[in-house]
């Protein structure tokens, strides 16, 4: 089984305002050590902390990958 996809946290962006803690609906963010850390055993992927942050410090990357047409 792949390692699933954590959000992406640019921690010169973060200000640790905590709108995302209370955004994520798995309680998957946590700050610790003046640090937003994301706990990947609860973290489902969402997007809800990406859309809440003011200040664009977390994202959430999706992997392209494209299937072969029918009948190939």
């Amino acid at each position: 089984m792949a390692k699933q996809a954590l959000p992406e946290i640019d921690l010169a962006l973060c200000d640790l305002c905590g709108d995302c803690l209370s955004a994520c609906p798995n309680g998957a963010l946590s700050i610790a050590e003046e640090h937003l850390m994301v706990d990947e055993e609860h973290c489902a992927y969402c997007g809800d902390c990406e859309e809440v942050c003011p200040k664009g410090a977390i994202a959430l990357p999706f992997e392209i990958t494209f299937a072969a047409p029918k009948g190939e």
